[in-house]
């Protein structure tokens, strides 16, 4: 499917982290990362500065720092940012991964 050296898959936990995070890079400018009702978590490729994901809502969005979970910009719903900083919390290394992915991608 893709190109790659087994130093470069030794990097993921699983077959499917590493095609889940090459699908994604190669897909989209804006690749969703999770979704829950009405909420996702999305990446950018064009991102930059410290390592970070979006939360979007139909009405709102915040960005939010991977090490630390805090807010950096934006605002979203009270519940929603918690069952989102749950999730991250949970899948931490997966956001690592997509983030370090998605800058080598500039």
């Amino acid at each position: 499917m893709f190109k790659t050296s087994n130093v470069q898959k030794a990097r993921y936990r699983s077959a499917h982290d590493f095609y889940l995070v090459q699908l994604l890079h190669y897909t989209a400018h804006m690749p969703t990362i999770y979704r829950e009702g009405n909420w996702k978590i999305v990446m950018y490729f064009d991102d930059h500065g410290m390592p970070h994901f979006h939360i979007l809502t139909p009405n709102a969005e915040a960005k939010v720092a991977i090490d630390t979970l805090e807010v950096i910009a934006g605002d979203v719903d009270r519940k929603i940012l918690a069952a989102a900083r749950t999730w991250a919390t949970e899948n931490r290394a997966l956001l690592d991964r997509c983030w370090n992915e998605f800058s080598e991608a500039e």
